[in-house]
Order: C-alpha cells, then sequence, then structure tokens
C-alpha cells in the first residue's frame, strides 16, 4: 500500500479504496496532481475531481507519459508559443500543466483554440 504522494505520478490510474454517490465501487480515476500543502492526491473520476490521502488509493497501472517523451501543450501562453513541442523532464516542473493538457507529439498537432491566429473553424 502505498502511504506518500510521492508514490504517485500525474497520470497514473487510481480506484479509491471506498466508494459513494459520485464514485463506484471498482471505478478508476487519473491522478492529475497533488495538493503538497495538505498531502493529498487530486485524481479525477467520471463525476469529478476530488483530492484524497494517498492510503486511500490503490495504484492500478502508471501513466503514460514518461521522462523524455516529446508532448505538445494544446495552449499557449507568453512564454510558450501555441504547438511548441516540449519534453518531459523530471524534477520540479517551471510550470504547472495538466497532463490532460499534453499530447504526445506523435499524436500530431493540437487543434488551434476558436479565434487564434491561424484558426481555420475547422471542428
Amino acid at each position: 500500500m502505498m502511504h506518500s504522494i510521492e508514490d504517485y505520478h500525474v497520470g497514473d490510474t487510481v480506484q479509491w479504496t471506498k466508494n459513494d454517490s459520485d464514485i463506484q465501487a471498482e471505478e478508476m480515476g487519473e491522478v492529475l496532481g497533488f495538493d503538497e500543502d495538505k498531502g493529498r492526491v487530486r485524481v479525477r473520476f467520471k463525476k469529478g475531481t476530488w483530492t484524497f490521502k494517498p492510503k486511500s488509493l490503490i495504484l492500478i497501472s502508471r501513466g503514460t507519459l514518461v521522462e523524455g517523451d516529446q508532448v505538445v501543450w494544446q495552449s499557449h501562453d507568453s512564454d510558450v508559443p501555441f504547438g511548441t513541442i516540449g519534453q518531459v523532464e523530471g524534477g520540479v516542473p517551471e510550470w504547472d500543466v495538466e497532463v490532460q493538457e499534453l499530447l504526445p507529439h506523435s499524436c500530431g498537432p493540437p487543434r488551434l483554440p476558436e479565434g487564434q491566429p491561424g484558426d481555420l473553424g475547422r471542428p
């Protein structure tokens, strides 16, 4: 059993050891991040996202992104232009990006959000 947030990684598939009206027994969830101040793991399930004590989670499988993978952030800001290719690295991240905002570079370029320069209005 895992007892610390360091035992989990963004993208891991987990189950909650309990269940309620929002999370069914044996439902799979995805680790999105951490609340390090409270020592909790942030997990997305079908009906929402909540934080959990690490000891109340069961690791089912590791996430698909690993160190060295090339990824494309599906957004942009003043530091990172839209469509920029990055690389997954270990250690403390300089930016806090949710794993669901990243696409493996092998999936091709992300779709431009509506109203962005270069948007062709395609679905």
